[in-house]
C-alpha cells in the first residue's frame, strides 16, 4: 500500500492495477471540519479507481476532541486515470477552509 499525505496536494502517482492507496489526510471532524468530495459522491469520476475503506484515527492518546488522521483507501482496478479531489470544510459552510487534489495514473502491469 502507498501512503500519500498532503505533501502529494496538486501532485500525480501512477500505480499498476492492483495497488491500494492510503490518502491520508489531518482532520480535526471535533470542530466540524471533515474532508468531502470537492463534487457528488464518488470522489474519483473513474472506473479506473475505486474507493475501498475510509477511517478516523488519533495519533497516541489524546484529549477528546484532538485533531488525527482521516485515512481514505483507494484501490487502482484498471489501466485509466482519475483525479481525486477533496475539500476541509464543515458540511454546512462553503468556500472550503482547504482542498487536496491529486491525479493518479494506472497502468495495467
Amino acid at each position: 500500500m502507498i501512503r500519500l499525505d498532503e505533501s502529494f496536494d496538486g501532485g500525480s502517482v501512477t500505480l499498476r492495477v492492483g495497488q491500494r492507496i492510503d490518502l491520508a489526510l489531518a482532520e480535526n471532524a471535533s470542530t466540524g471540519y471533515r474532508w468531502h468530495p470537492a463534487r457528488p459522491c464518488p470522489p474519483v469520476a473513474s472506473p479506473a479507481l475505486r474507493e475501498i475503506d475510509e477511517a478516523f484515527a488519533a495519533p497516541g492518546r489524546q484529549m477528546p476532541g484532538a485533531s488525527g488522521i482521516r485515512h481514505i483507501y483507494f484501490e487502482a482496478v484498471s489501466a485509466g486515470n482519475a483525479d481525486l479531489e477533496f475539500e476541509y470544510r464543515r458540511a454546512w459552510q462553503a468556500p472550503a477552509a482547504r482542498s487536496f487534489r491529486l491525479r493518479v495514473e494506472i497502468h495495467a502491469e
